[in-house]
C-alpha cells in the first residue's frame, strides 16, 4: 500500500476511534445514573465509580500538561533559539504557558459578566411584562392561579423533604447532583475553551502524522496517536458527560469536532508535503499554541476535575490513587515512545537541525 494510501486509511481509522472512546464514557455514565434511580440502596457504588473516573481523567490531563504538551514547547523553544542563533536562558516556554492560563481565565470571567447582565437585563423585562399582564387579570383567575401555586410549592416541599437526612440536612448524591451548580454557564464556557486547546492540539498531531514521508513512521505515528487519543478523548468523555447532563446532542457535537481534529490535520500536512515550511515559522506557531493549550489544561483540571471533587470530602484516598494512575498511564506511554520522540516530533526536529550544520556553517531562518 502506497504511503498516501496508507494515511487516508488511518485518517479515517482515528475519527471513528476517537469518537468511539469518546461516546464510550457518556453511556456509561447513563447506565451508572440508571443503577442510582432504580436501586438507592446500591446508590453509593456508582458515585464511587463517577469519582474515580474523574480523577482518572484529572490525572490524565494533568500528565498530558506537564509530561506532553509542556516539553514539545520547551523544545520548539530550543529549536527557535538554534535557529537564530540567540542565546537566552529566559523562561518563555513557561511564561506563554501561564498567559494561556490567564487569556482562559480572563475569557471565562468577561462571558460570565455578559451573561450575567443579560441575564438581568432580560428578567427585568420579564417582570415588567407579568406586571402589566397582572394587571389586567381578573382577580378571580388570581386567586386560582395561587390556589395552583400553593399546591405545586406543598409538593415540591414535600419532595425535598423526602431527600433529607434525619438530622435535617439535604442529601447531596455527587452522581445526581453533577452539572448542578449557580452558574450553569461555567461549564460551557470551559468545555468551549477546553475542547478548543484540545483541537489545537490535535491538528499538530494529524500535521505530524500528514508530513511522513515512509509507511514504517506512519504506522509507528499512527499507534503512538490513536493510543493516546483514546484515553484522552475517554478523559473528554466523562468530563462533558459530568458538566452537560442530559445534553448528548451537544456531547456528541463536541466529541465529533475533537475527533475531526487529527485527520483534519493530517489533511493539511498531507497537501503541505510537497511545499516548503521554514522551520522557524513552523516551530513558532507550535510553541504558541501548545503554550496555550497547557495553561487551558492546567486551569481545566484545577478549576473543573480537582476542585469539583474536593468539594465532596469522601473518599479521597480513592480519588488520590485514581489521579495517580490517570496520571501514570500517559508517563507509561511516554516511557514507550521517548526512543522515538513524541510522534515522531523530536527526532524530525533535531536530525533536521544536525543535517542543516552540517550543510552550512551559518543558518538562515
Amino acid at each position: 500500500m502506497e504511503t498516501l494510501q496508507l494515511k487516508i486509511t488511518f485518517l479515517f481509522l482515528l475519527f471513528v476511534v476517537t469518537l468511539l472512546a469518546g461516546i464510550f464514557p457518556v453511556k456509561l455514565l447513563q447506565i451508572l445514573r440508571k443503577q442510582v434511580t432504580s436501586d438507592k440502596k446500591r446508590r453509593r457504588w456508582p458515585s464511587i465509580t463517577l469519582c474515580s473516573l474523574s480523577c482518572f481523567n484529572g490525572g490524565v490531563f494533568l500528565a498530558t500538561c506537564f509530561l506532553h504538551l509542556l516539553p514539545e514547547v520547551r523544545q520548539d523553544y530550543f529549536v527557535i533559539k538554534r535557529l537564530f542563533n540567540w542565546d537566552s536562558d529566559y523562561p518563555l516556554a513557561e511564561l506563554i504557558s501561564c498567559l494561556g492560563f490567564f487569556l482562559v481565565f480572563f475569557i471565562e470571567e468577561m462571558v460570565m459578566f455578559c451573561l450575567s447582565r443579560r441575564r438581568a437585563k432580560r428578567m427585568a423585562n420579564e417582570e415588567n411584562v407579568v406586571v402589566q399582564q397582572n394587571e389586567e387579570i381578573p382577580s378571580r383567575s388570581i386567586a386560582s392561579d395561587r390556589r395552583d401555586y400553593q399546591v405545586v410549592e406543598m409538593l415540591t416541599v414535600t419532595n425535598s423533604e423526602t431527600h433529607r437526612h434525619p438530622t435535617g440536612s439535604v442529601e447531596e448524591d455527587p452522581l445526581l447532583c453533577v452539572g448542578l451548580k449557580l452558574h450553569p454557564h461555567n461549564h460551557e464556557v470551559r468545555s468551549l475553551t477546553f475542547l478548543a486547546a484540545l483541537s489545537v492540539h490535535s491538528l499538530i498531531e494529524g500535521f505530524a502524522l500528514g508530513v511522513q514521508t515512509n509507511n514504517e513512521g506512519v504506522i509507528a505515528l499512527f499507534v503512538s496517536i490513536v493510543i493516546h487519543k483514546c484515553i484522552v478523548a475517554f478523559g473528554v468523555g466523562v468530563q462533558l458527560a459530568r458538566t452537560h447532563v442530559r445534553k448528548f446532542q451537544l456531547i456528541l457535537l463536541f466529541m465529533i469536532i475533537f475527533a475531526a481534529m487529527t485527520p483534519v490535520g493530517c489533511s493539511i500536512g498531507i497537501s503541505l508535503h510537497q511545499g516548503s515550511m521554514q522551520t522557524s515559522t513552523r516551530s513558532m506557531v507550535n510553541m504558541v499554541l501548545n503554550g496555550l493549550s497547557v495553561g487551558t489544561f492546567l486551569y481545566v483540571t484545577f478549576f473543573e476535575v480537582f476542585h469539583h471533587e474536593l468539594e465532596n470530602c469522601e473518599n479521597n484516598l480513592l480519588k488520590l490513587l485514581s489521579a495517580i494512575i490517570g496520571f501514570s498511564t500517559i508517563g507509561f506511554l511516554r516511557v514507550l515512545n521517548h526512543d522515538h520522540g513524541h510522534l515522531g516530533h523530536d527526532h524530525s526536529l533535531h536530525d533536521m537541525l544536525n543535517s542543516t550544520f552540517l550543510e552550512n556553517s551559518t543558518i538562515t531562518p
